[in-house]
């Protein structure tokens, strides 16, 4: 369980990593709103996704967590993105979250645009800022 509990909180650092280079790289300054948008290369250049093919679906499962992307409100106005998102459809802001499945762990976790993960016994609210209602930051 500690391995499955590890490897979702590394999986939450990968997406805040790669929402903040996306932001800085791709989306004028705005969020994927999916993690499938993480996952799609930039259409001019080529190269990978901001994020690997194991988070590249909407939910994704890894290591008995399944994670999943709630995005924002919509960057209304915000240009057609580098790797394919229309105009106005980038986010201000996004919530992430990792649910055990039955036996993979015992802790939620969760994280947004404030780059902090929080964790808890049960499962966290989607939060666009600040923290979860209950949930203590990840030390």
């Amino acid at each position: 369980m500690a391995g499955n509990e590890g490897s979702s909180i590394g999986s939450l650092r990968a997406i805040n990593s790669a929402q903040s280079t996306y932001a800085a790289s791709c989306g004028s300054g705005f969020y994927a709103p999916s993690l499938v948008s993480l996952a799609t290369p930039p259409t001019v250049g080529g190269g990978d996704g901001f994020v690997g093919t194991d988070l590249g679906t909407d939910p994704a499962v890894k290591s008995s967590y399944t994670l999943t992307m709630t995005a924002g409100a919509l960057a209304l106005g915000s240009p057609l993105s580098c790797n394919g998102v229309a105009a106005g459809a980038t986010v201000s802001t996004y919530f992430a979250g990792a649910a055990p499945s039955s036996g993979g762990g015992v802790r939620f976790f969760g994280t947004n645009q404030g780059g902090m993960i929080y964790q808890d016994r049960v499962a966290l609210p989607v939060t666009q800022s600040g923290a979860p209602a209950g949930a203590a930051p990840i030390q």
